[in-house]
């Protein structure tokens, strides 16, 4: 009696914790179609996200496209990018991909082989048009090898998002070298909104700056 009153209960134990299971497993599949209604770009998405600067330009139309990099805010704040690059390069130029809103660029540094930041460009931030693709191409004079490049953005100078959608190293020989890592001061993937309902917790997400990028195929010698 003892053996077959202990089985019983762990049949309905099983059943119980099951129907929880299921409960959870609905809820959560609810949650995300939450999410995605009311922020898509939070759910399983890199649109504006700091991956948009890996590899070759791919943006093909002027204006507020997702395939290129947006900061969190058009202009609350000076945001910045940081590049590496699978080859140690000794870049002539650095060629700036800005897809919308561009002429904020104000700095651009190089790292050494021991870390240490240089800059190898500074200027003024100067309104290019809205909305206008541009290639910003800057010369480097006193160059040396590095594989990390930092460029600096004075977004609220130039009103919008200050929109890039690629950066690449370009060497004597003309030889370009796109970006296969990335990290950013912000990104506008980041941005959630809080939905609250009676009985449910919060669904929420605080934009997070330097957000890695995931690596991209790098063709040393693709244009």
């Amino acid at each position: 009696m003892t053996r077959t009153r202990w089985y019983s209960l762990g049949l309905r134990d099983l059943f119980f914790l099951i129907a929880i299971a299921a409960i959870i497993v609905s809820w959560q599949l609810d949650r995300r179609k939450l999410i995605a209604k009311y922020n898509p770009v939070s759910v399983a998405s890199t649109s504006w996200n700091v991956d948009q600067v890996l590899g070759k330009p791919d943006t093909k139309a002027q204006g507020d496209m997702p395939t290129a990099w947006a900061s969190a805010t058009q202009d609350d704040s000076k945001e910045w990018l940081e590049l590496k690059y699978n080859w140690m390069v000794r870049p002539s130029s650095i060629e700036i991909h800005e897809t919308y809103n561009p002429g904020a660029v104000t700095k651009v540094t190089m790292f050494d082989w021991k870390g240490q930041e240089r800059v190898v460009w500074k200027g003024a931030a100067n309104v290019a048009g809205r909305p206008s693709p541009a290639l910003n191409v800057i010369p480097i004079k006193n160059s040396f090898l590095t594989r990390r490049i930092k460029v600096y953005i004075d977004s609220p100078a130039v009103i919008g998002w200050n929109e890039i959608d690629a950066v690449g190293l370009v060497d004597g020989k003309g030889r370009k070298y796109w970006a296969s890592k990335a990290t950013a001061s912000s990104c506008y993937a980041d941005r959630y909104i809080s939905v609250s309902m009676p009985g449910f917790f919060p669904i929420s997400r605080t934009p997070a700056p330097n957000v890695q990028a995931v690596p991209a195929t790098n063709n040393p010698f693709g244009s």
